[in-house]
């Protein structure tokens, strides 16, 4: 190999070369790469170009991005515009948009009361814990238990505290 071959391949191998294109996740050519699962192994789509030898035109395609799945490849023009398709048919018509929004809100309200009741009871249960714990250790304190039923008492309550 001669020296000016030599750097040539050098400079192809080089991070920095602008002759090398760095690959991105989030590549603007293709919106829905990791957004679609495979209908066959639910496996998230990716995408690439194909390139035809004779010709040298650009195909770009969504497939499967699981090693040896097969369950999906389709190009990329076909599947944006069903998704986008599907987009219409579920987008909600303006005039629903009110009762959404209360529908969403009172969903929301109904749940953060619930997380609030439960919250409330944790802590009364911990709290009556709690208190169990102090009584024994206050009867371990005033010689009213002895040492090995203080501990067993303590385990079990702090057992229950799941600690």
């Amino acid at each position: 190999m001669d020296e000016t071959l030599f750097w040539i391949v050098q400079k192809r191998l080089t991070p920095a070369s602008p002759l090398r294109t760095e690959y991105r996740r989030d590549h603007p050519d293709f919106p829905l790469r990791g957004v679609i699962r495979c209908g066959q192994c639910n496996g998230v789509l990716t995408a690439s170009n194909t390139v035809k030898k004779r010709s040298a035109r650009v195909f770009p395609y969504y497939h499967c991005a699981r090693k040896g799945c097969m369950g999906v490849r389709v190009r990329k023009y076909v599947l944006e515009e069903t998704f986008g398709k599907l987009l219409a048919d579920v987008t909600p018509k303006p005039e629903y948009l009110p009762l959404f929004r209360q529908i969403v809100l009172d969903v929301w309200k109904s749940r953060r009361e619930s997380v609030t009741t439960l919250r409330a009871e944790l802590r009364r249960r911990v709290n009556e814990l709690m208190e169990k714990k102090d009584r024994i250790y206050d009867q371990y304190d005033g010689r009213k238990i002895d040492d090995e039923t203080y501990r067993r008492q303590s385990d079990r309550a702090d057992a229950r505290q799941g600690w």
